[in-house]
């Protein structure tokens, strides 16, 4: 009876210890993270800095946000005013997405969340559509929700290596 005693607190301590080790080298994280599954309809959007283009956002995006990934669709207009549909599936394994836009751009996408897991930052390097290897520019978007989760605003911000920068706030309403 005895020794059953001493080994459940050993057991019990040996527990403690291991999760106490998990969390502080960030194995568990018990905060919780934000949803922004939904479909979302761009309301406005409002220079930061720089030109405010007509196409700087997307009209539609819809995200199915997952424990270790994300599903991003965007319906973006293109340089002739045409709706365009883009899909990636992004995981949150530090990895980054590499694909190839409609325009033959490379793009090399990585989200993470900040570090109070409100926000998610997701950043996409697009190369020349000539020199695969070549950056023609970085766009870094920064979203946040409202406290009722039905509002998404979005700051982009467009670093160019050939053309001017600009910054832009884009609200979205969830349908």
């Amino acid at each position: 009876m005895v020794d059953q005693v001493i080994f459940s607190t050993k057991c019990k301590l040996v527990f403690t210890m291991l999760l106490g080790v998990m969390f502080v080298t960030g194995r568990i994280d018990f905060t919780q993270k934000i949803d922004f599954s939904g479909n979302w309809i761009l309301k406005e959007q409002k220079s930061i800095t720089g030109t405010l283009y007509l196409n700087a956002v997307p009209k539609k995006i819809k995200v199915v946000q997952r424990a270790d990934s994300f599903l991003i669709e965007r319906i973006n207009m293109n340089a002739s005013r045409e709706d365009i549909m883009t899909s990636e599936s992004i995981v949150l394994d530090g990895k980054p997405f590499d694909t190839f836009t409609p325009s033959k751009r490379r793009k090399i996408t990585n989200i993470k969340w900040e570090k109070d897991s409100q926000s998610l930052i997701e950043i996409a390097v697009y190369m020349s559509s000539t020199n695969q290897t070549a950056i023609e520019y970085k766009i870094t978007d920064t979203w946040s929700l409202s406290a009722d989760g039905k509002t998404l605003t979005m700051i982009r911000v467009d670093e160019s290596s050939t053309e001017q920068s600009w910054s832009v706030k884009a609200i979205y309403d969830k349908q």
